[in-house]
């Protein structure tokens, strides 16, 4: 069959359409988030505000102290709990991806099945607070989830693919197992690290369930958690006044809350991924690779 080959021109046309599409809607949420509560009720959603405002934002950093801490925690599982990931799954990955392991075989099938079948909710949180003593410490946040079957996996996958002329070239050298991990695996595997690294990282950084099971210190918010009270708390004011029939319940910007609190929580993944994405999209590439 001929290949129907599209010319240059239209190729860049569907592209930008599709990009205006997918922009358009972050545009407009940015865009309502600085608009009063009142043109909101009143006119509905627009591109260009009627009237300015960052009563919205205000809200959101009324509190500043236990938001600042809210992102430094968020910030800190964001980032470390992946790079602790990546070297769990990295070593795990690398001893079953070798043929002289011996045990690499029950150990796979043993990924595999935790990969399929799970204690439940319940069980893990008793084992999380009542025998690691998890419950309300910064160690929750950095220590649930570090060792993923699927990651081992695409670790795996991504391994099998180096080689095994070089491995053996630097076994001949003298290097370990460690440094040949180190100084020729991991180097040659950078895109399977990023991809895992950043998908981590924003997985971390979306992260509410760790906070609204395992955390009642209020300093040990993640940002998600954090603003859904927010969103929580203003509500329940608005609505306590209407019920009461006081007034001032309605010049809470709540529909605005909803859109600031959008921005303020996908800002930085949207500024971090275009520098990514390259490595993210080789990442997806490598990992769908068969041995």
């Amino acid at each position: 069959m001929k290949k129907i080959k599209f010319p240059r021109v239209m190729l860049h046309t569907v592209f930008i359409i599709l990009c205006v599409i997918f922009i358009i809607p972050m545009f407009i949420a940015v865009m309502i988030s600085f608009s009063t509560e009142s043109d909101i009720i009143t006119y509905g959603y627009s591109i260009i505000p009627r009237n300015f405002s960052l009563e919205a934002y205000k809200i959101i950093i009324q509190d500043s102290a236990s938001l600042l801490k809210a992102y430094g925690i968020t910030i800190l599982s964001a980032t470390v709990s992946p790079f602790l990931s990546l070297i769990f799954n990295g070593t795990i990955a690398y001893s079953i991806s070798r043929p002289e392991f011996k045990a690499r075989k029950i150990v796979t099938i043993y990924i595999l099945i935790t990969m399929l079948f799970g204690g439940g909710l319940i069980p893990s949180y008793i084992l999380n607070t009542q025998v690691y003593g998890l419950g309300n410490t910064i160690w929750v946040h950095l220590i649930l989830g570090l060792v993923s079957g699927s990651n081992i996996i695409l670790f795996r996958v991504s391994f099998s693919q180096i080689p095994k002329s070089l491995i053996e070239s630097a076994d001949i050298d003298g290097a370990n197992q460690a440094q040949i991990l180190l100084h020729i695996i991991i180097p040659m595997s950078k895109p399977i690290v990023s991809m895992i690294f950043f998908t981590g990282f924003i997985g971390g950084w979306n992260s509410y369930a760790t906070s609204m099971y395992y955390i009642s210190d209020k300093n040990l918010y993640q940002l998600q958690y954090y603003l859904k009270n927010v969103i929580s708390n203003s509500e329940f004011i608005r609505q306590s006044f209407a019920e009461f029939g006081l007034k001032g319940g309605e010049d809470i910007p709540f529909q605005t809350l909803k859109f600031a609190i959008c921005v303020a929580s996908s800002l930085p993944i949207l500024m971090m991924f275009p520098y990514i994405q390259k490595f993210f999209s080789k990442g997806i590439a490598a990992g769908s690779l068969k041995e």
